[in-house]
C-alpha cells in the first residue's frame, strides 16, 4: 500500500512538473511574440495585451491604461535607430529568459518586491544578451522585460 501511494504521488509530481514546463514555454512563446511585434512596428499587439492597469518594474507604481496612454506608448519605439536591427539579429544576440516568481525573487529581488508576482505569473526577460559586447537592439532593455499573467485564457502584460 505504501508503494502504491508513493507511485501515485510520483505521478502527480511528474504531471505537475510537465504542466508547469508547458506553461513556462507558452509564456516564452508569448514573450517572443511581443518582441517580434517591435520589429514588425506593431505597437498595437503589445498594447492590446496590456492588462487594464500595469505596474512599473522599477518603482512599483500602477498606471491605468487609457486611450491617451496608448497614443503615448505607440509614439515610442524601443528599438535603436541608426543601426540595422531585425528579429533575426535579435535571435542571434539575445537569450530570453522566463522566470517564475520564486526565480525572480532570487535573481531580481527588488523587482519581485515591486511587482509582487503570484503563482502562475511569469517574468519575461527579453533583454538578456547572449554575451557581453553583442549588438544591442534596444534603446533600453526595460521594454524587453515584462511580467505576464494568464487572464481569461490569454497572456496579459501586468508589469513593464
Amino acid at each position: 500500500m505504501k508503494y502504491f501511494f508513493t507511485c501515485l504521488l510520483s505521478l502527480f509530481v511528474l504531471q505537475f512538473s510537465i504542466q508547469a514546463q508547458a506553461t513556462k514555454k507558452s509564456a516564452q512563446k508569448f514573450g517572443l511574440s511581443v518582441i517580434q511585434s517591435f520589429f514588425d512596428h506593431n505597437c498595437d499587439y503589445m498594447f492590446d495585451h496590456f492588462d487594464s492597469s500595469i505596474k512599473s518594474i522599477q518603482g512599483g507604481q500602477t498606471v491605468t491604461i487609457t486611450p491617451d496612454t496608448r497614443k503615448k506608448f505607440c509614439e515610442q519605439n524601443p528599438l535603436r535607430t541608426g543601426v540595422p536591427v531585425s528579429y533575426t539579429l535579435y535571435q542571434e544576440n539575445y537569450a530570453p529568459k522566463v522566470y517564475t516568481p520564486a526565480e525572480l525573487s532570487q535573481k531580481f529581488p527588488e523587482w519581485q518586491t515591486n511587482i509582487q508576482l503570484q503563482a502562475g505569473d511569469y517574468f519575461f526577460d527579453g533583454g538578456h544578451p547572449v554575451a557581453a559586447g553583442n549588438t544591442r537592439m534596444f534603446k533600453t532593455n526595460s521594454m524587453a522585460r515584462f511580467a505576464i499573467r494568464m487572464v481569461g485564457g490569454e497572456w496579459k502584460i501586468i508589469a513593464i
